[in-house]
């Protein structure tokens, strides 16, 4: 049987429900494994009983949630090692023991030789492995799956209605006042460069959900964001630079999918991401600094680095191969 949140078939069983453990039960065997990329409002990891019908278990960390009391990012917290989330800073005194609870809970739960962790870069796996974790963890990182063949930048900014004859700058982002994604920053940034003397043909976007009552920047073009991901795509490569400005984040699918359709990423220089940049030889910003990114962008506009598209896609596709990281995963499942 099958549910609206539930696809199955003898070799694949694809769960989203808010109610996992109940709507995939029956499915669960002592050939299953189980490979879990969120728990948020979806997997209760305090509650793992259903580990003993299968073969394994494989986690991937996409954020901090499990490292934590329940933190999707830590930002510059490190109550989580020092005090196990007893002195959490956001909670109140009263309700602290039960977010140190949780985090010992977390800590027993996955310590289990059943449960394989995978961490999409190489600063999260340390992160892991200062978090008290035992299990082996296994560097597989988020490749996009975009082809190489597509429609092309010149078609795709007509059909945006984007000026040819403009530098096009964008930030993204689900929702664009998401406190992580920094775009208060990028705003100001845009301010400064319209202030320069140069007159440059810039076009500046913003592409993510937002009220219109809020969102007046004449400096800036708005667009709605779309669960669309095909959509996506196409925005990101009727770019020239996508700007991301990341407050607390940890290695944003963003930066590749940009530079797989040959789109010059400029991010924060934070977490994973730096990882990216260093292997791309990528330009890095400083977090919540709108003079240091307004200054990059001048930089990558002079330098005409965004240009390289065709170099950019070429080297982003080597470094991160989807074949090589899915053949990981494919002996991480043999290994269980």
């Amino acid at each position: 049987s099958q549910s609206r949140f539930v696809q199955a078939n003898d070799e694949l069983i694809t769960a989203y429900s808010l109610n996992f453990e109940n709507e995939i039960e029956e499915y669960l065997d002592e050939d299953t494994i189980v490979h879990i990329h969120s728990t948020y409002n979806l997997v209760n990891v305090n509650k793992l009983h259903w580990l003993k019908k299968i073969k394994g278990c494989v986690f991937t960390f996409h954020d901090q949630r499990i490292l934590t009391g329940g933190c999707h990012a830590t930002r510059s917290c490190d109550h989580y090692l020092k005090s196990g989330c007893s002195q959490c800073p956001i909670v109140q005194p009263l309700f602290r023991h039960k977010i140190k609870y949780n985090h010992s809970r977390l800590t027993k739960n996955i310590n289990q030789p059943s449960i394989s962790i995978i961490a999409p870069s190489r600063w999260m796996s340390e992160e892991i492995l200062k978090r008290g974790f035992l299990n082996d963890t296994n560097i597989i990182y988020n490749v996009p799956d975009i082809p190489v063949k597509r429609l092309g930048r010149n078609k795709i900014r007509e059909k945006l209605k984007l000026n040819e004859n403009k530098i096009h700058i964008a930030f993204v982002a689900a929702k664009l006042r998401d406190t992580y994604k920094g775009y208060e920053y990028y705003e100001e940034a845009v301010n400064i460069l319209k202030r320069l003397p140069q007159n440059r043909e810039i076009g500046f976007h913003a592409l993510g959900q937002f009220t219109r009552e809020k969102e007046n920047n004449v400096n800036i073009t708005y667009h709605n964001y779309e669960s669309n991901y095909n959509k996506l795509i196409e925005f990101l490569e009727g770019l020239d630079i996508l700007v991301i400005p990341s407050v607390a984040d940890h290695i944003p699918n963003l930066i590749l999918e940009a530079a797989f359709v040959g789109t010059l990423p400029l991010a924060s220089n934070i977490n994973g991401i730096s990882e990216l940049q260093e292997r791309l030889n990528l330009r890095s910003i400083k977090p919540r600094d709108s003079q240091d990114i307004a200054s990059k962008l001048n930089q990558e506009i002079l330098s005409k680095n965004y240009l390289n598209r065709a170099e950019l896609e070429k080297e982003s596709r080597t470094h991160f191969n989807s074949r090589i990281e899915l053949d990981k995963l494919i002996s991480i499942y043999n290994d269980i």
